[in-house]
Order: C-alpha cells, then sequence, then structure tokens
C-alpha cells in the first residue's frame, strides 16, 4: 500500500479519532497530505486530523467538484477552529465555489455568527457578490439573521447595493417580512426609495405584503408614496387591488413630501378606484371607495382589475392574468344577466349614465371586466360561448358591446369558431352584429372556408347572403374545389349559384369536376360538368 493510500485508508477510518497518532507518524515520516484527504477530514468533521494535515502543508486553496475550498466546507461544517488555522495558514479568505459565493456569505448564509465575525475581522470582502448579484448582507438578511446583519450593517461600505433583481438589502427584509432587521437597515441609513429593477419601491413591497408595522416604518421616513412601478401601479393602486383600506386611508391623508394621487393611472389606464373590489364579502371595499371619492368624485372609467379577473394585456400572452376559471366565468355571465334583467345599459360607451345604484355598478363592473379577458389561447368570452354553443351568453355579451370581430392567438375570430362548429343561429347573431366575413386567419382561412371544409350547407348559404368572397382561395385551393374534394352537393351547388368560377384549376392544373372524379364523387363531378356545359361560369368576386 502506497503513503497515500495508507494516509487515506486512516482518514476514511471509522476509528479515526483513535488512529490520529497513526496518522501523524505517517506524516512525520513524509507522506504528503493531499487535497482529497484534507476535504475528508472536514466532511467527518475531525478538526484534530484537519488540522495536522494543514500543519503538514496540505494545500489550503485546493478545490472539490464543486469549486469550494477546504475554507468553504469547514464554513459550511460550522467547524470555527478550522476555519481559524486555514485562515491564519493563507487560505484565501475570499475565494469562491461554483455559485459565486464566498465563505463569508455562506456563514451568513447559514447564521454562523462567530465565523462570520472572524472573517470579517480578518479582511473578508463585504462588496464581494455571487452569481446572483448577492452580498453577504444580503445573504444574511434573506436568512433572517439579526446578529450577522447587526454585524455587517455596521461593517458594509454601502448597504443598499442591490443584487441582479434590483432589491437590495432593505427590499429583502420586507420581503422577509421581517420588521426587526427593516427597522434595523433604516436605522442605519438604508435608502427607503431604492427602486429595483421592475420599478418597486420599499413601500410597493411592504404593501403587497400587507405589514402595516413595516409600512408605518417607512412612512415614518417622508418618502414619495406616489411613485409608479414598471406597470404604473402606486403603492395606493396596490392597497386599493388587495382591498387594504386601513393602508389606503393614510396614504390619501398623507400631506408629507407627496401625497397619494388618485387620479394617477397605470399602463392599463386603470386607478386606485378602478381596482377596489366593491362586492358585499370584500372586507373594506366601503370604507375603500368612500375614501378615494372623497378626494375626487365618483367619474371614473370602468375598465377594472378585480377578483374576478385580470385584464388581457397582449403584451404579456402566457402570463397567469390570461385564463379566467370556469367559476370566474360563470359568475361574470350571472352579473351581466342581472344587469339586463334590472336596468338595461344606456350605452356601452357609458354604462353609468343611468345612475346606477352600488349594486348595478358592480354588476356593470363584471361585465365589463368579462367582454375584456381572454384565455391561455386568446380566446375572449364571446369566443368561448361561439364554441361551446352558448347562444344566450353570446347575446347578452354582444348586446353590451363585446368586439364581434376580435381575434385570438391563432388569427380566428368568433363567426369562423361558430362557422367552424356549423351553428348556423349563433353565425345569424354574429353577422347581425356586423361580424366580418372577409377577415382571414395568418394561413388564409376565411369564415366561409370554414364552413365549406366542415361540411356545413346552411352556414355557407348564411355567408354567401353576407356576401362572402365565393372565389377565395387557399394554398392554391378554392372553396369550390374544397367542396368538390369533400363531395359536398349542396355545398357545390350553392357556390356555382353564387358565382363561383368551375373553370379555375389547381396548381396540378385539375378543376373542381376533375378534383370530385379523382375522389369518386361522380355525382359532384356530373354537377361541375353539367353547370359548364350549359353556361358560363360567373365570375365572383376576387
Amino acid at each position: 500500500m502506497s503513503e497515500q493510500e495508507a494516509l487515506l485508508s486512516i482518514i476514511q477510518s471509522p476509528r479515526l479519532p483513535n488512529r490520529l497518532d497513526e496518522l501523524t507518524r505517517l506524516l512525520h515520516s513524509g507522506a504528503s497530505p493531499s487535497t482529497p484527504a484534507l476535504f475528508e477530514t472536514i466532511r467527518v468533521a475531525n478538526i484534530e486530523a484537519s488540522e495536522l494535515l494543514i500543519a503538514s502543508g496540505a494545500p489550503t486553496d485546493s478545490r472539490d467538484e464543486n469549486h469550494r475550498t477546504p475554507l468553504i466546507c469547514a464554513t459550511e461544517q460550522d467547524l470555527w477552529r478550522t476555519v481559524f488555522v486555514l485562515v491564519y495558514s493563507d487560505a484565501e479568505i475570499d475565494a469562491k465555489d461554483n455559485t459565486g459565493m464566498t465563505a463569508l456569505m455562506h456563514a451568513t448564509h447559514l447564521k454562523r455568527t462567530e465565523i462570520a465575525s472572524f472573517l470579517i475581522t480578518h479582511g473578508a470582502s463585504l462588496v464581494e457578490v455571487d452569481l446572483q448579484g448577492k452580498n453577504a448582507l444580503i445573504h444574511s438578511v434573506t436568512e433572517g439573521c439579526l446578529d450577522c446583519t447587526r454585524m455587517l450593517i455596521a461593517a458594509t461600505p454601502n448597504i443598499d447595493l442591490a443584487d441582479k433583481e434590483g432589491l437590495t438589502a432593505l427590499h429583502w427584509a420586507i420581503l422577509q417580512d421581517d420588521v426587526i432587521l427593516v427597522k434595523a437597515l433604516l436605522d442605519q441609513g438604508a435608502d427607503p426609495e431604492k427602486f429595483d429593477i421592475k420599478g418597486s419601491t420599499p413601500l410597493h413591497h411592504a404593501v403587497a405584503m400587507k405589514n402595516r408595522q413595516i409600512f408605518d416604518l417607512l412612512l415614518e421616513q417622508d418618502i414619495r408614496i406616489s411613485s409608479s412601478d414598471q406597470d404604473g401601479d402606486t403603492p395606493l393602486m396596490i392597497a386599493a387591488f388587495k382591498g387594504l383600506s386601513d393602508f389606503a386611508e393614510i396614504l390619501l391623508a398623507r400631506t408629507g413630501r407627496e401625497g397619494a394621487d388618485p387620479n394617477s393611472k397605470n399602463t392599463l389606464g386603470v386607478t386606485a378606484l378602478d381596482l377596489v373590489d366593491p362586492s358585499p364579502e370584500s372586507s373594506g371595499s366601503e370604507k375603500l371607495i368612500s375614501g378615494i371619492t372623497a378626494k375626487y368624485g365618483d367619474s371614473r372609467k370602468f375598465v377594472v382589475r378585480g377578483r374576478y379577473y385580470e385584464p388581457f394585456n397582449p403584451d404579456k400572452q402566457g402570463s397567469k392574468v390570461l385564463k379566467p376559471t370556469a367559476e370566474q366565468t360563470r359568475l361574470a355571465r350571472i352579473a351581466v344577466k342581472e344587469l339586463l334583467g334590472t336596468k338595461r345599459l344606456a350605452s356601452h360607451n357609458n354604462p353609468m349614465a343611468a345612475n346606477p345604484s352600488s349594486s348595478e355598478r358592480e354588476i356593470a363592473r363584471r361585465a365589463a371586466l368579462l367582454m375584456q379577458t381572454r384565455d391561455a389561447g386568446g380566446k375572449t368570452p364571446l369566443m368561448q360561448a361561439c364554441i361551446s354553443g352558448d347562444i344566450e351568453a353570446a347575446k347578452l355579451l354582444l348586446d353590451q358591446g363585446a368586439e364581434v370581430n376580435g381575434k385570438d392567438f391563432q388569427g380566428f375570430t368568433s363567426l369562423m369558431l361558430a362557422a367552424n362548429a356549423g351553428n348556423l343561429a349563433l353565425a345569424t347573431l354574429l353577422l347581425e352584429h356586423k361580424a366580418s366575413v372577409t377577415v382571414k386567419t395568418p394561413q388564409g382561412f376565411t369564415p366561409l372556408l370554414f364552413a365549406v371544409a366542415k361540411k356545413h350547407p346552411e352556414l355557407v348559404k348564411l355567408l354567401i347572403q353576407h356576401e362572402s368572397n365565393v372565389n377565395i382561395r387557399i394554398k392554391g385551393m378554392s372553396a369550390l374545389m374544397i367542396a368538390a374534394s369533400g363531395g359536398a352537393l349542396e355545398i357545390v351547388d350553392s357556390l356555382l349559384k353564387a358565382g363561383a368560377d368551375a373553370a379555375e384549376t389547381n396548381h396540378k392544373g385539375m378543376n373542381a369536376a376533375a378534383i370530385a372524379s379523382a375522389q369518386n364523387r361522380d355525382d359532384v363531378a356530373q354537377l361541375i360538368t353539367d353547370f359548364l356545359a350549359t353556361q358560363n361560369p360567373a365570375k365572383g368576386r376576387r
């Protein structure tokens, strides 16, 4: 057995504490203390063995598979004496592992207060950051280590250093709901108005966390309270959205550097009052509404974000706000029905013109909200009604001004969906509300092509009556060719009578009759052939 093998055999032995003399003799005989040996003694927390290896010249700046040094490993294991020996053996005190963390960061993250104090005293850097941009102070705050944090606050040259998310130690203390740490940071001069990368200030976070103590501590700093984040939301808007009437009352009464502006709108054009949930089960809603309206009256835009939905934002497709639940859809539909049953809206553009009651106002809010929401596929409630065949819901929505020609993320309109489903009644309703028959999907499909492809003869007749282009083509195939290929005799007849060009050909030089014959649709082929023989093909609109 070689010296190195003998060395590792002793260190890895369960009886290592009883074999220290044997280890000492082996080292004195000239055995070289290897890197694996040192890491193993730290792993098993055998301080005496570690000290023997370090004293015998074990490499103190070697690395394990995670790029950790012996100093980092000893810190993680809370081996104070080993840390002491390593530092005095000139181990690199600010060496980083593969996450960018130093021994001091590990000490603060793991609440190793004595080790952290020792490392700071012996020159560990307070400004080094890990791969997420966090320094030792932020690590200490995120783990709620009060002793480490107080020590680091006193020693760190810049307590407002932010990580890659723009979050400072103060931001993190607020996000941890730690009132004591927030107070300690503020007492040492932490900036209470620092923005993170999303434009949120500590006050934004305090309101979002619903922490009244931290909220009060921040307001004692005479800060600006109407700052807007990247979405244009102010602390007052967040308080309104979360139903925090006491927070809103304080913000509205603020008379310091800058009071809360109830007229301020976010990027969606929404004010704080728009965000209040006035439903009976919403605690504090009446107080919120009365408090805000006392500032500037009761005229407001009813495009809202509330407990039923978030409004659709085309720039945020795929975010969690786009998909209402079935229960939310049901509640919103009921709201529309209730409104129609009690008082007709004066108009879609002025839903509050008739001075409705508080309950009617809530119903109108739900109705307006319902019409602007979309699911994860970009479909509006009107589109969903067309898919499910719910003509009652579709009528309610259309009567209140739902966008009839809106498209989902695939470019489908409500009329296309109704045509695809073969719902004649829904298609008729949509056309009565000016649904477009000429709009196309990105692939070139029109409502007529959907009806033809799905073999819905009555829908085809309806769409022709509304001046659909019967000679529309997609991928070289006309509506007539598609109908002929599918053997849809009645549809072919309707298209021919409406002026479809029976003579035009596809990319293979085949006309509709030839296509029908190729599919063994002899009756269709004969109909088209007879038509060509008896009259000139009527050219439809192109």
